[in-house]
């Protein structure tokens, strides 16, 4: 009964019902796309939270590089976010910094311009989206930090992305990142690479892997790097890596 109603409301020349078919096919996948989009969106607000509380103590230890670099330059350091988010990590920087953000979520934008609005020791300098493994849009040694906080896990090409930060690194400039990494426990291992496909899928890109090897082969003059076991308390996530890297 029913496919037979909708048959009769569809035009009868062949050509005119196939247009309408396929627009609406076309229609339904964008609408699609955005309500996946939304939904990323979603999750990353509140994950970012859970994640930033968590890791709260850790990520104040890290930072404390940049604040220590910020006073030996003695002026207002011009620092990169790769994968900014919701803008989680605007308390963690130096007073006066200028921060351009970064990331391939325009939908998150609004999120993390409200929360750069909260912050007045901070200046943000500019929004782009775009992918980590393409800094094109920035010229040579353009900033004195780049950083990313659960961001690597989401890049395809690590090596990329690093050469593009070494790139627009200044001289003594500072990579710092923090990320969760493949479990030192052989069956938590297998698990995680049983279950990328899907994590991918559903966890905006994120991969299972080793960010630290990619970090040390990427030609930075010093790298510093430690293996923790982070305070998310989800066995697959529970293993954590962060460093500071300098050009």
């Amino acid at each position: 009964m029913l496919p037979q109603l909708l048959k009769s409301l569809l035009p009868q020349q062949p050509l005119v019902r196939v247009a309408l078919l396929a627009s609406s096919g076309a229609a339904a996948l964008l609408v699609g796309r955005k309500l996946y989009l939304w939904g990323q969106v979603l999750m990353l607000t509140i994950l970012c939270g859970k994640a930033d509380r968590a890791l709260y103590k850790r990520k104040r230890l890290l930072f404390q590089r940049l604040l220590d670099r910020a006073e030996e330059l003695g002026r207002p350091m011009e620092i990169l976010e790769l994968g900014s988010g919701t803008g989680v990590n605007f308390k963690y920087l130096p007073s006066g910094a200028r921060l351009t953000a970064l990331d391939p979520l325009s939908e998150a934008r609004g999120i993390f311009t409200r929360a750069a609005s909260k912050e007045t020791g901070v200046t943000l300098a500019a929004c782009v989206t775009g992918f980590a493994e393409d800094l094109s849009c920035f010229p040579d040694e353009s900033f004195d930090a780049v950083f990313c906080t659960l961001t690597m896990c989401t890049v395809w090409d690590l090596d990329r992305m690093l050469k593009e930060v070494r790139r627009v690194l200044r001289p003594g400039g500072l990579f710092l990142f923090m990320d969760h990494t493949l479990s030192d426990r052989p069956l938590v291992r297998a698990v995680q690479y049983a279950v990328t496909p899907l994590w991918y899928f559903f966890g905006h890109g994120c991969h299972f892997r080793l960010p630290q090897r990619h970090v040390t082969k990427a030609g930075f003059s010093k790298c510093e790097i430690s293996e923790f076991d982070g305070a998310l308390k989800m066995t697959l996530l529970r293993r954590m890596v962060d460093g500071c890297a300098t050009k």
